[in-house]
Formats: structure tokens, C-alpha cells, sequence
């Protein structure tokens, strides 16, 4: 089932060459959604990737534009106790049956 997307998601564009050529990808958290013309639109705070370095950019496009990320940046996580993601490490670790 196709669940809207809301402010903080984090989200990729399916198809980000169609808004910047030289794009690999364009992943980003959503500032804001607002409806226009009958249309669902999020603003979002955007990392463009492509071959040789990227750039950061807010970016506007139609939700049907935009998925779900799903999971956990493995910069979020951390194997050593007392360190920022340790918690985050334990909570994946336990959902595996560790």
C-alpha cells in the first residue's frame, strides 16, 4: 500500500536525470509537502551525486517523483559502546535475534 510521504522522510528520486542531467542520484529529507493544483509537492533538502562530486541543493518536485528510503545510513551506526549510533547499532542487532 502506498503510504504519502511527510516531513522528515528521508527519500530518493526515481528518476534524477530528468531533472539534472548530469545526475546519478538525488537523495534528501523532506522540508515541506504542500498541495498545488490538486498535487501533493515536497521540498526537500537535497544531495545531488554525480561522477567527479556532488552538490547540495534544495530541490522541488511532485511526490509521485520521490520513494521511500528504507533502513538505516550506515553512517548512523556505530560498533562502540558509548558513541553516537551505538544505540541504533544495538536496535538492528536485536532485530536480527543478536
Amino acid at each position: 500500500m502506498y503510504r504519502k510521504l511527510r516531513k522528515g522522510d528521508d527519500v530518493y528520486v526515481k528518476n534524477p536525470q530528468r531533472f539534472r542531467p548530469d545526475c546519478t542520484c538525488i537523495v534528501g529529507y523532506v522540508l515541506e509537502v504542500h498541495v498545488r493544483n490538486g498535487a501533493r509537492w515536497l521540498t526537500m533538502e537535497g544531495a545531488s551525486g554525480r561522477i567527479g562530486g556532488g552538490y547540495e541543493a534544495p530541490v522541488t518536485m511532485r511526490e509521485e517523483e520521490c520513494g521511500l528510503r528504507l533502513g538505516t545510513r550506515i553512517s548512523k551506526i556505530s560498533t562502540q559502546p558509548g558513541t553516537p549510533g551505538y544505540a541504533e547499532w544495538c536496535r538492528i542487532s536485536r532485530s536480527w535475534g543478536y
